[in-house]
């Protein structure tokens, strides 16, 4: 059946002719619309799964106090493991599965990060006894993984078996090969509550699938990560952003509105002596460092202009301190807060510190019998 549309007289629109193929190209159009569609669908909902389990991870990580190098590695790993999205979004509910992907995509690399992952690992899937300190082999629990360096080179290892002096490690991997039995071996153990642990030895056998490990020397605390020392020095705290070497900026400025009004209470009486006073204030913040680790201090804070308000409105700050007497300031960037055991003191926590600071934090924190323990 054919319609004709006329105008003056001239045909210009035939309207098409319906038969039974019309009605089924219809048809075929409708489907691969709604097609398209549900694939789109799928394609978004496979992304908002992913995503959304990457950032359960990420919080997994965040609580386990992995590092932002630490996570960059988890991330790729995340990114690039071959699994579907429902397998991904039980990862954190099957932790062994977990750990077993993680360890196989992290097995494959031999650079000197290796040390790293062993701490990546620790920290996720803490063992039972990851609180005690490693004094021997005896401290080792099969199972546990371990980096071993051979004059350079790196591995994961696992360990299989032991005995009061040897341990059976396993390692995937061909470049280990029969002509290093008798070779100097380092394995690096760690403990998220205490740090890492060295034990030097030799590699006794080489077999197929690894090798068995002879203790040569006694076991050395490798990185003292959570070594506290009680250390009494002054520092002066900024705002981080502002300049600390111009004298002519004060944290007691009303210019840079970080204070509410109403928390400097002055009578009318002292008005000019007080304002002559904000003229002549230090451009920062005086306190008292009383412990120092490799991560925070905790401070006495000598200033009555600094409180909650002031925290909540200043999120990063900047330390200058002398921490050896006689040498040269460091500059740390760090977050404040509350001590949760000293009700007048505060928490510096370290923001990114640079590995030259870290180390001169470590070498000050050995002067001075530095224990083990948590700055809270």
């Amino acid at each position: 059946m054919t319609f004709f549309l006329l105008a003056d007289s001239e045909i210009w629109y035939i309207w098409p002719e319906t038969t039974g193929y019309t009605v089924l190209e219809v048809l075929f159009f409708i489907l691969m619309f709604l097609l398209v569609v549900q694939v789109g669908r799928l394609i978004f909902m496979r992304k908002k799964t992913t995503s959304s389990t990457w950032t359960h991870i990420l919080n997994y990580a965040y609580n386990k106090k992995l590092t932002l190098k630490e996570i960059t590695v988890l991330e790729h790993f995340f990114n690039t493991l071959d699994l579907s999205v429902s397998a991904k979004a039980n990862l954190l509910a099957d932790k062994k599965s977990f750990q077993s992907y993680l360890y196989s995509y992290l097995k494959k690399y031999h650079s000197d990060s290796v040390e790293s992952y062993v701490r990546i690992l620790d920290k996720l899937f803490p063992s039972l006894d990851h609180h005690l300190e490693i004094k021997s082999i005896l401290d080792v629990h099969v199972g546990e993984v371990c980096a071993a360096e051979f004059e350079g080179l790196y591995f994961l290892a696992r360990v299989m078996s032991k005995n009061e002096t040897e341990i059976l490690l396993s390692i995937h991997d061909s470049a280990l090969k029969r002509d290093r039995e008798g070779m100097n071996v380092n394995l690096y153990f760690y403990r998220d509550t205490l740090g890492g642990f060295l034990i030097p030895g030799l590699v006794k056998k080489v077999n197929a699938n690894g090798f068995l490990f002879c203790q040569e020397g006694d076991v050395v605390m490798k990185g003292e990560e959570h070594l506290v020392a009680e250390l009494s020095r002054e520092v002066e705290l900024f705002p981080w952003g502002l300049n600390t070497r111009d004298a002519s900026l004060s944290l007691h400025d009303n210019e840079i509105n970080m204070f509410d009004s109403e928390e400097v209470i002055e009578s009318s009486e002292k008005k000019e002596d007080s304002q002559q006073a904000e003229k002549e204030v230090s451009p920062s913040l005086k306190a008292s460092m009383i412990r120092i680790s490799d991560r925070a201090m905790l401070l006495n804070v000598k200033d009555p202009f600094f409180n909650e308000a002031v925290l909540r409105k200043i999120d990063i700050w900047e330390m200058v301190v002398t921490l050896t007497p006689g040498t040269q300031p460091i500059v740390l960037k760090g977050k404040i807060m509350r001590s949760d055991l000293f009700s007048e003191s505060f928490i510096f926590k370290f923001v990114a510190p640079s590995e030259s600071d870290v180390k001169l934090i470590f070498e000050e924190i050995k002067k001075h019998s530095p224990t083990r323990g948590f700055i809270s």
